[in-house]
């Protein structure tokens, strides 16, 4: 593996189960103080006594907070580009000894808390973040109500307050035409996919364009335990079709994509400057290659994890703080050397296999 991913332990650099297809899974929960109005409605000063109060409930649950306004422009884009951080928000949390725990106060809500895990592992996943939120429950008291669950300033989050939200890879249902059935079978589950590149959706040959985010699209129907059976089950009958026609695809049409494989395959090899888009395309490319067995094996965690190692946050801060040897045209350029780089890591990642 490259030197940038050897012994890490990011939750995203781990294997999960179905990893070949499933990137990862995120479920977060939505929560508002009693007695403080929605986000919309509060002053100033509610929102530094909403904050004081959340720190004091983790300040001792060994979690680090660090303030919106108080971060460089580099560490917020750290935190973009590990998905903790969309848009602004008071304060960041992060658990000290789990990564992949992480809270944002005054965003949409006054807390929310998400857990992202590898793979497919919404039962894992949901119970961390209970966890999470049983503790927390100790010491503050949640906006709710009988009638309507857990209030939330957008409605479609009322009740569990729980949302769900499942990556997968899934290039062979797109190429075999096959999308809208799932498009069907999301909407009879009261489900959504979302594009991950979408912007990228224009090029043809983009394999990043087939990573697709399935989410719920409310808290409301049905208890947590049946919003989770609900998508689980969704995302094993998308996962399986998907394993069924690549294995299609692989006995019909061999060597049309072996040929498409490998020229993408030796990009990767050859490249000296990436773009992350580029970057993207390339990883996808090569993991499906690598499910059709037309590639040599390369263990997913190792793939999945580029997706965030190869960001410019990412490959600024390893510039900056490590001494690198780029060429001389390269050197004096912090964005050339973060395309070079991204070049090396792809390159060692596949070619050391």
């Amino acid at each position: 593996m490259s030197f940038v991913t050897k012994n890490v332990n990011w939750w995203f650099a781990k294997s999960g189960q179905d990893d070949d297809i499933v990137l990862s899974t995120k479920v977060t929960l939505y929560r508002n103080l009693a007695d403080f109005p929605f986000i919309r409605k509060m002053t100033d000063d509610d929102k530094l006594r909403v904050d004081s109060l959340i720190y004091d409930a983790f300040c001792k649950e060994n979690y680090s907070f660090f303030y919106y306004d108080s971060l460089s422009e580099s560490a917020k884009k750290v935190f973009i580009d590990n998905n903790i951080l969309v848009g602004n928000c008071s304060s960041i949390i992060i658990n000290n000894k789990d990564d992949s725990i992480s809270c944002l106060t005054n965003q949409s809500d006054h807390l929310k808390i998400s857990v992202f895990s590898p793979g497919l592992e919404c039962e894992n996943a949901a119970k961390k973040i209970y966890e999470v939120d049983e503790k927390i429950q100790e010491k503050l008291q949640f906006a709710a109500s009988t009638d309507f669950g857990y209030l939330t300033s957008n409605l479609c989050n009322c009740g569990s307050g729980l949302k769900i939200s499942v990556r997968m890879f899934i290039p062979s249902i797109f190429l075999s035409g096959h999308f809208p059935y799932i498009q069907n079978m999301l909407e009879e589950h009261h489900l959504q996919a979302v594009k991950v590149f979408a912007s990228y959706e224009n090029y043809k040959d983009d394999f990043s364009q087939y990573i697709i985010d399935i989410k719920t699209t409310n808290a409301v129907e049905g208890t947590e335990i049946d919003q989770i059976a609900n998508i689980f089950s969704v995302c094993q009958v998308i996962l399986k079709m998907e394993r069924k026609i690549c294995q299609e695809f692989a006995d019909n049409n061999s060597t049309i994509i072996l040929n498409f494989l490998r020229q993408k395959y030796y990009k990767a090899l050859s490249s000296l400057l990436l773009t992350y888009e580029e970057a993207c395309d390339l990883i996808c490319s090569i993991k499906w290659g690598i499910n059709l067995k037309l590639l040599k094996e390369i263990a997913p965690k190792e793939l999945n994890s580029l997706f965030y190692l190869e960001k410019d946050a990412h490959l600024a801060y390893l510039c900056n703080n490590f001494s690198f040897k780029f060429e001389k045209d390269v050197k004096n350029c912090l964005e050339l050397q973060i395309k070079r780089l991204r070049a090396i890591v792809i390159h060692q990642t596949i070619d050391e296999k």
